[in-house]
């Protein structure tokens, strides 16, 4: 299990000064895998890469809204 954190740092800094959302997604995390709870605990997950055309077609799962 893992917690993505490069959408919330600067991109020249990989140490976000902003902890709670890592706080609070790894919280999320804990929840759903330690106490068995229903809660959405990650975000978008990578499914597949393309290239076409000189650009990148990228798909997610569990990306819906975006």
């Amino acid at each position: 299990m893992f917690v993505t954190t490069i959408d919330l740092g600067d991109e020249k800094n990989v140490h976000p000064k902003d902890k709670l959302p890592i706080e609070l997604d790894l919280a999320l995390l804990a929840e759903k895998h330690t106490l068995i709870r229903n809660v959405v605990s990650e975000g978008a997950i990578l499914k597949v890469v393309k290239a076409q055309n000189n650009t990148l077609i990228i798909s997610f799962k569990k990306a819906q809204g975006f």
